[in-house]
């Protein structure tokens, strides 16, 4: 995907994007917390998690890390999270996250396993991003593609990135949990 000189993606980009997390996955439950000062976004999702905090379904993310080209050894350049999800009662929320340019949010994006019992509190992600010091820093709105209804892109820089992941092991329970951590200057 292509970026314009803004940091942006073309129209055509965010379409293509749109089309790529339509599709969707049968096999994950793909959900984002966003906490501002201890307290979450809420959305209109029902489901209940571990920490009893509210998260927003989400249909997908874009995200990357690359060693430039000419850099010096050790340059490692951790980009914006972007984060692709249906408008819904949280919308506005996050508008004004970027009006007020709050920048020490909390964001958590974490994979489940789907399947079992929505209800049940037990169900641990197999995969995660915990984004420190965060903010919201563009926000398009728009409809059409395989969703065909109002829609979101979330920009999110970050001033940390810690990746998790974990096996999930034939009883349903998550394994060791792997961590690497990204640092933006």
């Amino acid at each position: 995907m292509a970026f314009l000189d803004d940091g942006s993606w073309s129209p055509e980009d965010a379409r293509r994007f749109y089309d790529l997390v339509g599709t969707g996955s049968a096999e994950v439950d793909l959900v984002m917390m966003i906490e501002n000062k201890g307290a979450p976004v809420e959305g209109e999702l029902e489901r209940s998690f571990e920490d009893g905090k509210a998260r927003l379904s989400i249909g997908g993310y874009y995200w990357s890390v690359q060693v430039p080209e000419s850099s010096a050894q050790n340059q490692v350049v951790p980009n914006n999270l972007i984060v692709a999800r249906r408008s819904d009662a949280a919308t506005a929320t996050i508008a004004s996250l970027l009006r007020a340019q709050e920048k020490d949010l909390k964001v958590i994006v974490s994979a489940f396993k789907a399947g079992g019992d929505q209800r049940s509190t037990e169900a641990q992600p197999i995969f995660e991003m915990v984004l420190e010091n965060a903010r919201v820093c563009r926000l398009v709105l728009n409809s059409g593609g395989n969703w065909g209804v109002p829609s979101e892109l979330i920009s999110i820089s970050y001033r940390t990135l810690k990746l998790k992941s974990a096996p999930q092991k034939s009883t349903g329970a998550r394994g060791a949990v792997r961590e690497c951590q990204f640092t933006r200057a």
